[in-house]
């Protein structure tokens, strides 16, 4: 079973966020799944941290593949971030893989590094793609759809989230880069490249089940395989209060299995006032706002704020 993350660490910090994210959902993958091979494609790996991890997870090494983003796509990548709302550079990655992984793999599950795996994945990884280029679960927010899928010019109730895809890679072939390279050229202002995938394969996608992507919420979904902590307070920025309070110990529980046991995030300004203005202000208003121009730049700044603290 083949899965690969997408991954950025700091150069010059070894406690940053994302290498917690990193070992936290790769442990619970590990954990709960067996005959796995992982490959991890990043832009920086941190030398402490890296030597952290390959002492914690030296008994998986053989099964875990690290893949330095080469320089030679640099271009390709900044190009696909000014086009795009500020966010993190790691994401667009994925957008890569059928030049980076190795050419014999047929099927690939991507997983966001902020998803903990709660149970085997081998039911999903055995589904039959029916000639579909991906495998995805619809995103959650359904306001923020039904605007993208307006605004995108896609099919009705198609608009998916990217945080956990199952690409057929068959019959994906090379084509990925470049289509994605195309719609950049042609759209600005994309919400990174979940916007760009939904754009490229509207019509060759298949639904599975919301287990599969569990976005967190006030709700507790017993039978959700991958958890998602995909809010805008995210698990490691500030300890949410939206998040159901089963999804908050799970999520310790793994990290705390990691070298980074009893980290608690600490409450910082910038997130709490994201916080606060996502939580009392109606989504239908959010996105009456998102279309005025200085609310979109003010918006942009404080993600730009927010992204550059560690």
């Amino acid at each position: 079973m083949n899965i690969v993350y997408c991954f950025n660490d700091n150069k010059n910090k070894e406690d940053t966020e994302q290498i917690k994210l990193l070992f936290t959902s790769l442990l619970s993958l590990i954990i709960n799944n067996i005959n796995i091979t992982v490959y991890i494609i990043y832009l920086d790996f941190n030398k402490k941290n890296l030597k952290l991890f390959n002492t914690f997870f030296k008994d998986n090494l053989s099964n875990i593949h690290l893949i330095k983003f080469p320089k030679k796509y640099y271009n390709e990548l900044n190009f696909m971030i000014e086009q795009s709302i500020p966010t993190n550079k790691w994401t667009f990655l994925r957008l890569f893989i059928w030049e980076l992984l190795p050419i014999s793999i047929k099927k690939i599950i991507y997983l966001d590094t902020d998803t903990i795996i709660n149970k085997p994945l081998i039911d999903l990884y055995n589904k039959n793609f029916n000639w579909k280029y991906l495998q995805v679960v619809l995103d959650n927010n359904k306001l923020f759809s039904i605007k993208k899928e307006k605004e995108l010019n896609l099919i009705k109730n198609t608009y998916f989230n990217a945080g956990i895809i199952f690409f057929n890679l068959e019959i994906i072939r090379n084509n990925l880069l470049q289509k994605s390279l195309e719609v950049f050229k042609k759209h600005k202002n994309l919400f990174a490249d979940q916007d760009a995938l939904n754009i490229i394969y509207n019509k060759s996608i298949q639904l599975i089940s919301n287990n599969y992507n569990c976005i967190v919420n006030e709700e507790y979904y017993k039978k959700a395989i991958i958890i998602h902590y995909a809010a805008r307070w995210k698990i490691l920025k500030i300890r949410p209060a939206i998040i159901h309070k089963k999804y908050k110990n799970l999520y310790w529980n793994f990290l705390d299995k990691t070298p980074f046991k009893w980290y608690r995030p600490r409450i910082k300004l910038l997130h709490l006032l994201t916080y606060v203005i996502y939580k009392l202000i109606p989504k239908s208003v959010l996105l009456k706002l998102n279309n005025l121009h200085y609310y979109k730049k003010i918006m942009n700044y404080i993600s730009k704020l927010i992204l550059s603290q560690k």
